[in-house]
């Protein structure tokens, strides 16, 4: 066993509070670089956190279900907004450039229904921008009283400046939105005695705690001013010692013996333990401890706490607090937003496999994907990746400078194309096509009925059809990208077909002898 000791050096920066009527909602001052895991879940789905939002405002939200000085329930919500997706304005009085977003946080009931709602707005400066396409989020907090008989919530974080600053958003009247339905995570508190759940940090003001056996205490309106949350709850590379912050209610002076477990979620392995000791000096105790998981492999891990009193204690039953963290080796995985594991599982999976990847947690996702490349290249580390994973790489970059706009380029149908085959050996562009060109008389001219077939539906265009097109020409494969996966040719040159339908630059594929198609 290890004990879960505390370091003193100070790390944290103590947060500047902004009271906003009853949401009462504080800026860290920092720029937070956060991993999430996401998917295109239904908007009226129910979550655990932590958990990407919906939308144009993908920020990722996390929370606690904490006591006031009444022990009235309230939660406490961390929010990471992604900068690159509010507008940042210059105000009238104020220096600098400034986002100012919207709060609506809605209790709901059973039957996902609303019971009680809270509306605030919150001004912060502008932060540092992206670098190198990494995900720049700033952190924000909002606490606000909770409904006792509600565990659901459903959060929405508007944009108030994007009708000042975005055309298209004025024209239609709407604001750049995120959206989260979740489930705040139960606390074990009875007869107020007990602990609130559990809020993972990234780091905390050390210096306002002191020491009480192996955590760190401080009083609890101290200690929540004291606190840089990790509303991802990701931890390895870029941080290898998981912070939790919990609160105890009505424990002080009791002994109390602390023990920690981490288990693998996939199969609930052990994987780490920690065992400790505890004093409680107050009754309203804010505690953190400190766990190096620095050698667990990445993943998804369930983290559960329990104190018990020592020996003759008041209560010999055990509180228990508990969650999930998530463990990241690769870089890429910090910076990553849900939507772009998506479009790589997109690329590299068949429909089945990405809607089984979605459910994936992020620390798994980053374990399933160094599987899949380890089968294509050879064992991969989270230093070295093999040829083929680079060329992929290597083509998605390409494909999003070449053909992005509306949608990343990668995920384009050229892009898909790009990706999986290389560049065409010849490309044949029509852009104002005569009369003899035009698409239908090209596809009634090019393409035999045996390819109609292996396309599996005949390939029918309007002859008053003057898009744009593209032919994209293969000598059998190109460089195909996983060759041994390929069905065989025939012989016959591999052929695309793409018509720019809207005359917006965005091409659709319209036929393939591929088998299959993309």
């Amino acid at each position: 066993m290890q004990r879960a000791g505390i370091a003193r050096a100070g790390r944290g920066r103590r947060p500047a509070r902004v009271v906003c009527g009853l949401i009462r909602a504080a800026l860290v001052v920092l720029v937070a670089l956060a991993a999430v895991s996401a998917g295109a879940q239904e908007e009226d789905s129910i979550r655990a956190l932590p958990a990407e939002a919906l939308g144009e405002i993908p920020f990722v939200l996390d929370g606690a279900r904490l006591r006031d000085p009444q022990m009235r329930e309230e939660a406490f919500l961390a929010v990471a907004v992604p900068s690159a997706a509010v507008a940042c304005i210059e105000l009238d009085g104020r220096s600098g450039r400034w986002m100012e977003v919207l709060f609506d946080l809605h209790h709901l009931d059973a039957r996902g229904e609303t019971r009680v709602s809270l509306h605030d707005s919150l001004a912060a400066p502008c932060g540092e921008q992206a670098l190198s396409g990494e995900v720049v989020r700033r952190l924000l907090y909002l606490t606000a009283p909770w409904d006792g008989r509600a565990d659901d919530f459903e959060l929405r974080l508007e944009d108030a400046n994007a009708l000042r600053a975005g055309l298209i958003y004025q024209m239609r009247g709407e604001r750049r939105r995120g959206v989260i339905r979740a489930t705040l995570p139960a606390d074990d508190v009875d007869a107020g005695h007990g602990l609130s759940s559990l809020l993972f940090l990234w780091s905390y003001a050390d210096e306002v705690f002191g020491s009480a056996g192996d955590y760190a205490w401080a009083p609890v309106a101290a200690a929540r001013a004291a606190l840089e949350p990790n509303p991802a709850r990701a931890y390895g590379l870029r941080n290898p010692t998981l912070r939790f912050y919990v609160e105890a209610y009505g424990m002080a002076g009791v002994p109390l013996h602390s023990m920690i477990c981490a288990y693998r979620t996939d199969d609930g392995q052990l994987a780490r333990s920690w065992e400790g000791t505890l004093q409680v000096p107050e009754a309203r105790c804010g505690l953190v401890a400190e766990l190096d998981v620095g050698a667990l492999p990445a993943g998804s891990y369930a983290l559960h706490i329990e104190l018990k009193p020592a020996a003759g204690g008041r209560r010999g039953a055990a509180i228990r607090a508990g969650g999930r963290f998530q463990m990241l080796w690769r870089a890429g995985s910090w910076v990553r937003t849900g939507e772009q594991w998506l479009d790589e599982a997109r690329l590299l999976l068949d429909a089945s496999e990405v809607e089984a990847f979605r459910r994936l947690e992020i620390g798994q996702r980053e374990v399933f994907l160094d599987r899949f490349w380890s089968a294509v290249d050879g064992p991969v580390t989270a230093a070295f990746d093999g040829p083929t994973r680079v060329r992929y790489r290597e083509r998605v970059a390409h494909a999003d400078r070449r053909f992005g706009g509306r949608v990343r380029g990668s995920q384009t149908d050229r892009g898909r194309a790009l990706v999986r085959f290389g560049e065409p050996n010849e490309i044949r562009k029509e852009l104002m096509p005569r009369e003899q060109d035009r698409i239908a008389s090209f596809l009634q001219r090019e393409i035999d009925d045996a390819e109609r077939g292996d396309a599996g539906a005949p390939v029918r265009r309007s002859p008053h059809d003057t898009s744009a097109y593209e032919v994209w020409y293969y000598v059998t494969w190109g460089e195909s990208l996983f060759p041994a996966d390929e069905p065989p040719t025939r012989g016959r040159s591999l052929e695309f077909v793409f018509v720019d339908e809207l005359g917006n630059g965005e091409y659709q594929l319209v036929y393939t002898n591929l088998y299959g198609g993309l």
